[in-house]
This record gives C-alpha cells, sequence and structure tokens, in this order.
C-alpha cells in the first residue's frame, strides 16, 4: 500500500570555511513549507552568542525566480 507523505519542512547545513569570516557564512538553510518561508541562518562569529539570520517569503522568491533571464550564455 503507497502513503502520501507531505514535506513540511527541509533543512540544508554547511561546513564553516576556517579561511573566511565566520558570521558571512551560511550554516543552515530552512525551507518551511506550512509557513511558505525560508529562513537562512549564518555562523557565528567567534566570541559572540547570536549569530545573524534572514527569513524570505518563499512565494516572493518563486516569483522572482519566474521573472527573471535563466538563460546561459
Amino acid at each position: 500500500m503507497k502513503e502520501n507523505v507531505t514535506i513540511k519542512k527541509m533543512t540544508q547545513k554547511f561546513s564553516l570555511d576556517p579561511t573566511q569570516e565566520e558570521e558571512r557564512q551560511i550554516s543552515k538553510t530552512e525551507f518551511n513549507m506550512e509557513k511558505k518561508k525560508v529562513f537562512i541562518f549564518y555562523h557565528y562569529k567567534q566570541g559572540k552568542i547570536t549569530n545573524r539570520s534572514e527569513t524570505f517569503d518563499a512565494e516572493d522568491l518563486l516569483e522572482h525566480n519566474k521573472s527573471g533571464d535563466n538563460t546561459d550564455g
């Protein structure tokens, strides 16, 4: 028997590159399908207890991608 599965959230994690500035590197991207949001979290700067994050509306990102010129050349 086949069962339908609904994906609610996906994450992609990234390792820290020690040759680059920590706070400018993405540590995790979360695609939250229920909230229709994309969250980007950055690595902590050494000695800091907070990190920077950004939130985007997923539908706005999709619309932006549709209107862009995606041709190679």
